[in-house]
């Protein structure tokens, strides 16, 4: 660390900044701040403990309180993140330089950050553009979804680019780990917690319960690439992250968000022709787990007959959208 203070005292251009700031640099602190996100639902369950009122009544004011400071943190993480893309593009620019790329080449190179700024460009146009200029660039009071969190996601993905795959699985296992904590204190359901926590079983720490499926979704895919790839984890390891498998997709069937579980099934029977047409000798393990997946849920939902009925109502919606009926809008 010395060094490298020493280094960057002895700075004279741009260049040298750019050369002492390596990728792996970039890449380490990234790491760090990808990982306060990924844990960042421990710090809103941790927040909400220190309100002064933990009961039924309080439960929608704690909410809205741990909501406010959870979306702050994560716009913070995501502007940290913009410095490293600031790194990353004139560190592409000097290399660019450097060895003399043609413009075809250095697109092809990277392909994916044009893609993405080009995304970033439009959005700055149509927020520009938009009848409510404020709404646009700052999003509602509820959801603050507008250019400012955008340019926040921007920084995130920035900041993904950086991570080699040791770093990338490292996440995604503790993205996992955290899943699972957030999906055992729905599976136990005490008041007591529920209420210190700000918690409740069908929408965990999040403002709604279709938001906390899609975080499920996401752990659970996740969770089923984890399981898919590594061979070398001990037995513990492997039974540890199939408890996961299981207890997740569980909450998925009492969160109740069937879009969600629809997703899945999608996603997963792509997953099985994909395995079984690109890593055939992985064929067998994705169909166990695919098969896991499948007995949990209508195990799970056998009490509420929750699948057979949304399932239902489905069948009917697309029907009647397919016939044309006068009910199809509402479909």
């Amino acid at each position: 660390m010395k060094d490298f203070v020493k280094r960057l005292r002895s700075i004279d251009s741009v260049s040298e900044l750019l050369d002492t700031v390596s990728h792996k640099h970039l890449e380490k602190v990234s790491k760090w701040l990808l990982f306060v996100l990924v844990v960042s639902p421990f710090y809103a369950m941790a927040r909400s403990i220190f309100f002064e009122h933990h009961t039924e009544e309080a439960y929608l004011g704690n909410l809205l309180g741990v909501g406010r400071v959870w979306q702050l943190l994560i716009r913070q993480l995501g502007y940290l993140g913009l410095i490293i893309a600031a790194f990353l593009i004139a560190k592409a620019l000097l290399n660019k330089k450097r060895q003399s790329l043609d413009l075809k080449t250095f697109i092809k190179t990277h392909l994916i950050e044009i893609f993405f700024l080009s995304f970033l460009i439009l959005a700055f146009i149509s927020t520009l553009a938009s009848p409510n200029p404020a709404l646009a660039w700052n999003g509602a009071f509820y959801r603050r979804e507008g250019f400012e969190t955008y340019l926040a996601y921007a920084g995130l993905f920035s900041m993904a680019l950086t991570l080699r795959k040791t770093s990338g699985l490292f996440l995604i296992r503790v993205f996992v780990g955290v899943a699972f904590i957030l999906t055992l204190f729905s599976f136990i359901d005490s008041p007591y917690l529920n209420q210190l926590l700000t918690l409740k079983a069908s929408t965990s720490i999040f403002h709604n319960a279709n938001h906390y499926g899609y975080y499920l979704l996401l752990a659970l895919m996740l969770n089923f690439a984890v399981l898919m790839v590594h061979d070398k984890y001990h037995f513990e390891t492997m039974i540890g992250f199939l408890l996961s498998f299981a207890l997740i997709t569980h909450i998925i069937i009492i969160n109740r968000t069937f879009g969600v579980f629809v997703a899945l099934s999608v996603g997963f029977l792509l997953s099985l022709i994909l395995v079984f047409w690109l890593k055939r000798e992985y064929f067998k393990k994705a169909l166990a787990l695919v098969t896991l997946f499948a007995f949990v849920s209508v195990l799970s939902s056998i009490p509420t007959q929750y699948l057979s009925s949304e399932g239902s109502i489905l069948s009917e919606d697309v029907a009647s959208v397919v016939r044309g009926d006068e009910e199809s809008a509402g479909a």
